[in-house]
């Protein structure tokens, strides 16, 4: 279970993208520096929120990964945890809703990933996915999607921050919610075209080291609570100009960002909440703190 939640989350490497009839592997190279931008909400991981006549509450930005310098969570995280009532997360993680998105990764009509790559890219997959612990017989039937997803995150089989967050909220008997669906989360990837789904995987097959590494940088800025140089970090690539991966991004990240907030405002106008999401939801003119400030709330950086 753990493992299909470090695949929902909203990723935080290069989702590399390009629209190709051919999927053989794209050059990546770094983009040309540009000026600088004002990040709005640049740093920090915890924010108080709150507005007149309504409760205190936190917004924590997280990273989908189980390493312990990271699920070791320092102690101003641990006070608003305990403060708070309520624990809010992306998606909750009953068990139906997680056997629902587990059917989805998979083809259920006989087609077989293997038949849309060449011989040495799904040679490749089947290596590289196997490592993420998915046995061959199962790599065959996993939709593009489901193994570019998979292949995003590190092969690590700890319990994730989202869920140590969770586990402590239980143990305390707080209350835990979703803010979407895992319907809606599935709908980001699996609803894209096929043929952008293979580009995805495709380039995540060629630059599988390139974005581990990255992964471990991207670990490092957030440990430095550094939400603009994630921001930045994130944007880095040539690839990310072209029109699969603008396409993505505004399903990924803008598009939620707007939900998100608009569902975090409702639920802390009615109670108090430790609300948990993906860090690189949180800062930028359109990040959700600025769409809660737009909403009358003021954020206040705690950590």
């Amino acid at each position: 279970m753990t493992s299909l939640y470090r695949m929902i989350a909203v990723l935080l490497l290069a989702l590399l993208a390009a629209p190709a009839a051919a999927y053989e592997c794209q050059p990546l190279e770094l983009r040309e520096p540009a000026a600088a931008v004002d990040i709005r909400h640049d740093r920090g991981l915890l924010w108080r929120i709150s507005k007149p006549g309504s409760a205190t509450s936190y917004l924590y930005g997280t990273i989908h990964v189980s390493d312990p310098e990271i699920t070791d969570l320092p102690e101003p995280v641990l006070a608003a945890l305990a403060d708070a009532s309520h624990f809010v997360m992306e998606a909750e993680l009953d068990g139906p809703a997680m056997l629902g998105f587990a059917q989805q990764m998979f083809y259920s009509d006989g087609r077989r990933l293997s038949e849309q790559l060449d011989d040495d890219l799904y040679t490749r997959a089947e290596d590289l996915l196997g490592r993420h612990g998915v046995p061959p017989l199962a790599a065959q039937s996993l939709k593009p999607w489901a193994a570019f997803m998979t292949l995003n995150m590190p092969p690590d089989n700890g319990l994730p921050l989202d869920l140590v967050l969770m586990e402590k909220a239980e143990q305390r008997g707080m209350s835990v919610r979703g803010l979407e669906t895992m319907e809606e989360q599935l709908a980001v990837f699996a609803d894209l075209d096929e043929s952008a789904q293979l580009r995805l995987l495709v380039d995540t097959l060629c630059h599988y080291e390139d974005l581990q590494r990255d992964m471990a940088q991207m670990k490092t800025l957030y440990r430095q609570r550094d939400l603009a140089g994630l921001f930045r970090y994130h944007n880095k690539y040539n690839l990310q100009d072209r029109a699969v991966y603008k396409q993505l991004m505004q399903r990924l990240l803008w598009d939620r960002n707007r939900v998100m907030a608009q569902r975090i405002a409702a639920i802390i106008a009615e109670d108090d909440a430790f609300v948990a999401i993906g860090a690189m939801h949180l800062p930028g003119a359109e990040g959700v703190l600025t769409l809660l400030e737009n909403a009358g709330f003021k954020v206040q950086m705690v950590y």
